[in-house]
């Protein structure tokens, strides 16, 4: 790339920010869907606490009648945890 090492690492940052962009909007809008949700949650953790397959089926009906991809708002928390793990292991 260049002759300078630090403008190496700044563009190559800038570089994987952009590729990983639509995957960070998408996460973050599925996390802000999780939040909206959450007292709907509670209200169903409340009425099935002693029936946990009753529980998990509910939940995923909640998910699908409000288009709410769960694994889509843990996807940042676990790609951001990678890359930094990554990067303190160097």
């Amino acid at each position: 790339m260049t002759r300078n090492y630090g403008i190496d690492i700044i563009l190559l940052t800038v570089i994987v920010k952009v590729l990983f962009l639509p995957l960070s909007q998408k996460s973050m809008k599925s996390m802000r869907d999780m939040q909206r949700l959450q007292p709907q949650m509670a209200k169903l953790r409340e009425k099935f606490k002693d029936d946990r397959e009753r529980l998990n089926k509910e939940m995923m009906e909640l998910y699908r009648r409000h288009r709410v991809n769960p694994s889509a708002a843990a996807c940042r928390c676990s790609c951001s945890s990678r890359c930094s793990s990554a990067s303190i292991k160097r």
